[in-house]
Formats: C-alpha cells, structure tokens, sequence
C-alpha cells in the first residue's frame, strides 16, 4: 500500500504541475500568463482515485493471501520466500514498463500519437517474439528470472533461513512458479503501457505501482500454490514450521 499510493498520487501531481498556469514572472521575457492544454489532466484525474483504490486491493489480497498462509504451521516457511519472487518480479516488469514508456516518448507525447499504441490485447507471440526492441527486452528480462533466483536461494540456504530444506522437486516448483508470474507480468506491462498511452495517460506514472502490486498477488498467490502441491505430494521437510 505504502509503494503502491505515493507512485499513484506523483502522477496527478506531475500533471497539475505540467498542466497549470504559467505565471509571467517565471518566464525570461515579459508575457501575459497562457494556460497550457488540459486535456491530459481532464483525462488523467478522474481515473486517479479508480487506479490508487485498483492497487491498493491488489496488494491487500496478496496480503490476506501470505496471512492465511503462514498462519499455517506447514506452510510456516512461504514468509522467507515471499519477499523474494515479488521483489524479483516487481523489479523486472518495471523495467519493463519503463522501457516501453520511453520508447513511446520518443515519438511524442501520451495520447497525441494514437498509432504508437494500435493493439488494445497483444497476442503473447508478438510480446515475445517479435523483432521489435520491446519484445527482445522482454526476453531477456525473462532469462533473468532464473538466474536471479538462482542466487537469492543459495543466500537463503547459505543463511539456514525458510525454514525449508532447498530439495530439487522444491526449487522446480518455485521456479516454476516465478517464471509463471513474470511472464504474465510481462505479457500485462506490453497491454497495460499501450493502453494507458493511448488513453493520453504517462505510463511512467501510472502503470508501475499497478503492475507491482499485481506481481505481488501474482507472486504470493502462485507460491502459496506452490507449498500446496509439494505438501499434498509428500515434500514435507521435517523442519518446516520450526
């Protein structure tokens, strides 16, 4: 909540500041005060409160998510991991995000280039595979996935820490379970950054705190999964709730 409102808010702000009177005395030259366009603002407030309400939901079910749970002694170990696949995946469609935003500024400003935004749901072969810098972004943002993890599970077991011994059939699991939740994240930042530019909304602004706070339903949501499964098949660690 805390990540997801002030990120939600900078975007109001960042418009009202871009969209205000300009006062004469700023200026070098002497002029009369000209108000600037507000149609971007017109366009942006009224959604603003919607989208800081959408994320705030999204990072409160994940929250009730990793509360039930952990309350669970034999899923006691989730809360180590936890902050782990959502900060990986956060991180990664954020980038991603911004990347596509930056892209899309290159070639004007939100809502004034309606063809840079043509596909209102993308198929996944164009997120993906497409020649385009975007999609090659997205692969290899995706390769990352398991590398990165690969490194904050031998930190974790290195710190005896999860209360859950690292066997293999848990790590494919887990895996299993981050790349899922990046590439939908992914797939969601391509529809998202697209649609919100179209709509004259800046991505940079709006679209970050929503995606994050969806990797975190995402995340907590597919590992809790994930404990699930390899509890009702056997992979039960004796240490697991100590």
């Amino acid at each position: 909540m805390l990540r997801a409102a002030p990120g939600s808010g900078k975007g109001g702000e960042d418009w009202k500041i871009r969209h205000s009177w300009e006062p004469a005395c700023f200026l070098p030259l002497p002029r009369p005060a000209e108000p600037t366009p507000l149609i971007t603002e017109t366009r942006a407030e009224p959604f603003l409160g919607l989208y800081v309400i959408l994320s705030l939901c999204l990072c409160s079910v994940g929250g009730l998510i990793l509360d039930k749970t952990v309350s669970d002694p034999n899923f006691a170990g989730m809360a180590v991991f936890t902050p782990v696949i959502n900060g990986v995946g956060g991180n990664l469609v954020a980038v991603q995000a911004s990347r596509i935003s930056t892209f899309l500024h290159m070639n004007g400003m939100p809502g004034e280039n309606s063809e840079q935004a043509p596909r209102r749901c993308p198929s996944p072969c164009t997120t993906f595979f497409s020649p385009d810098v975007n999609s090659r972004s997205a692969r290899v943002l995706f390769l990352l996935v398991v590398p990165g993890h690969l490194v904050f599970l031998y930190t974790i077991s290195c710190m005896q820490g999860g209360h859950t011994t690292l066997t293999l059939i848990f790590i494919i699991f887990y895996m299993t379970a981050a790349l899922l939740q990046v590439l939908i994240l992914l797939y969601i930042a391509d529809w998202m950054v697209h649609w919100m530019w179209g709509r004259g909304l800046d991505p940079d602004n709006f679209s970050i705190p929503y995606l994050t706070a969806l990797g975190d339903l995402l995340g907590t949501g597919l590992l809790a999964l994930s404990f699930h499964i390899l509890w009702l098949i056997g992979d039960r660690d004796t240490d697991v709730g100590d």
